[in-house]
């Protein structure tokens, strides 16, 4: 969890990315912390985490990179993997309003972080996705809210929320003059779920 919001009795499932076969589970503790052993094969495994609480949205997060060794969250306001972030339905609420987003509770939620090869926040990047309809696109301001006038992203956090994305296989496309990016994919979820995604840039 993150140690600056420490959340206890957290199911924390890890999972192939692709097929969603369980990896490793475990209960967050009373401070948050949790570890999960996944046998690796000695090569690379990429990952999917489900983070779920009675009480609170459920996230499901898409780190782009494989594991290959221990990681470990920075617990710190800005995300990477291993941090488990959970709402309160009362904190998503007040994310919608201040999108001036009416909620479809039948469409998903999808949170993207815009970072380089070394983990920092990219400002200034374009994001969009595919399929579209329906959905809208705001991005993090540096206050952490999100704003309904940003048009690319913003520091410290370089976050996107796409609002009322139709549930399903979903690209993540991002674009600076000048950077390149891998594009993303990932399964977005219906209802009271965050698809947590990133997209990198190549150098």
């Amino acid at each position: 969890m993150n140690a600056s919001d420490p959340v206890a009795d957290v199911g924390v499932t890890v999972r192939d990315p692709q097929t969603l076969a369980q990896l490793g589970q475990v209960v967050s503790a009373a401070n948050g912390a949790y570890a999960v052993d996944i046998a690796t094969g000695g090569a690379p495994v990429p990952i999917a985490i489900d983070y779920v609480k009675s009480g609170f949205w459920s996230t499901r997060a898409f780190p782009d990179l494989p594991i290959d060794r221990d990681t470990m969250g920075n617990g710190l306001p800005l995300w990477s993997t291993g941090d488990a972030p959970v709402w309160t339905p009362a904190a998503m609420g007040m994310v919608f309003t201040a999108s001036g987003v009416t909620r479809d509770v039948a469409d998903g939620f999808l949170n993207i972080a815009v970072r380089d090869c070394a983990g920092n926040p990219v400002p200034g990047v374009n994001v969009s996705i595919s399929p579209s309809a329906g959905s809208t696109i705001r991005y993090q301001s540096s206050s952490g809210t999100p704003s309904q006038s940003l048009t690319v992203t913003d520091g410290p956090f370089a976050h996107v929320l796409a609002i009322n994305v139709p549930a399903g296989l979903v690209t993540v496309t991002a674009t600076l003059p000048g950077r390149g990016f891998l594009n993303q994919q990932v399964m977005v979820q219906g209802g009271d779920v965050v698809t947590l995604a990133v997209v990198r840039a190549l150098d």
